[in-house]
């Protein structure tokens, strides 16, 4: 007995301790859990502004647990399987029950339909967001397909649109539940398909505009807190109209790719590897067309020795003026005693002497 506590004593030392600040985006993630199925509770006793609320604190939280993860160096694979079913919850099952007790239940078998397709679409975007993330080396600067916190905020827009009017009361939607059951279906097709959508992390400001930023951006939490409803109908309404950019902008035509190897894909040269060996090439060009054509030879100076003293190189012969008119007689050249040397055995000047 001793001995097996003795040795559960050192296996706990070999686990060490884990620091209470790592718990926080962990907490957190808890709350915005909590906060999820609390609005699912005031949905059931039509309260529906504070559980339209409540999800959209929801996604406040989800944000923040992320930045805090990112911040403590926290990360593990238990937060971020906490966080996917969290979502799920939030954005997929707590906006869903909302519209429905809020206006589909007029039309039960459709309108059940409508945010059950919601519902499926929702966990399937959030495990393929999961398994790129595992896959990805580093953060996309995109994301594939809308987001869950934004499918939440499409799917609950006509409640938004709905309590911006004083004049109608909160329990009465703008839109009849035959076409209010389309909008969960369209959102949820939206979630899972490949369109590239806009993700915050990606965008980059100038550093001279950035006191304008924070300015429009406290603008717009001062605007959210005086006029809730009405602020959020342009935040839905500015969001779609970017999908619709989106969109668009998707459907321009994309250079080529290269053709796939022989193999199964692994030998793929990245394109940016490509692009950086097609410019050290130039390159390389570049700065063979400036080196001089002889290696010891300045550009526009005479040849150096190996040594790299000056050579001292014998003058050039001037050419006769019978060699210079091209006439192939010429004198025999005189020795050194005066005499003219003796022709060669092979012959006189003719026949191949000097």
């Amino acid at each position: 007995m001793a001995r097996r506590f003795r040795r559960t004593r050192s296996h706990g030392r070999r686990r060490g301790r884990l620091p209470l600040v790592n718990l926080v985006p962990n907490i957190v993630t808890l709350a915005a859990l909590a906060a999820g199925f609390t609005a699912i509770r005031f949905a059931l006793m039509q309260e529906y502004e504070r559980a339209v609320l409540l999800v959209l604190l929801a996604a406040m939280l989800d944000t923040l647990d992320g930045f805090l993860a990112r911040r403590l160096g926290s990360d593990s694979a238990l937060g971020a399987e906490l966080d996917s079913l969290a979502d799920f919850l939030d954005f997929g099952v707590a906006p869903a029950l909302i519209l429905y007790l809020w206006a589909l239940h007029a039309l039960p078998q459709i309108g059940w339909i409508a945010v059950l397709v919601y519902v499926i679409c929702t966990a399937l975007r959030l495990a393929r967001f999961n398994i790129l993330a595992r896959e990805a080396e580093r953060p996309p600067d995109h994301f594939i397909g809308v987001p869950a916190p934004a499918g939440a905020l499409l799917v609950l827009a006509p409640m938004f649109f709905s309590f911006a009017l004083a004049d109608r009361p909160a329990a009465t939607p703008p839109l009849p539940p035959a076409l209010l059951a389309l909008v969960p279906i369209f959102v949820g097709l939206l979630m899972i398909s490949r369109l590239r959508t806009w993700s915050f992390k990606s965008v980059t400001i100038r550093r001279d505009k950035a006191p304008f930023v924070i300015l429009g951006i406290l603008t717009l939490g001062a605007a959210a807190l005086t006029f809730p409803w009405q602020t959020l109908s342009v935040v839905a309404l500015g969001y779609a109209a970017s999908l619709l950019w989106c969109l668009l902008r998707s459907d321009r035509p994309r250079p080529a790719a290269p053709p796939p190897s022989d193999g199964d894909g692994a030998d793929r040269e990245d394109p940016d590897a490509a692009e950086r060996r097609r410019a050290d090439h130039r390159n390389a060009e570049d700065a063979e067309d400036t080196k001089p054509e002889h290696a010891g030879q300045a550009p526009n100076g005479p040849a150096a020795s190996p040594a790299g003293s000056i050579a001292h190189t014998r003058p050039e012969r001037v050419p006769s003026p019978e060699a210079a008119s091209g006439t192939t007689a010429a004198a025999s050249p005189l020795s050194r005693t005066g005499r003219p040397d003796r022709p060669l055995a092979n012959g006189g000047p003719d026949q191949g002497g000097r």
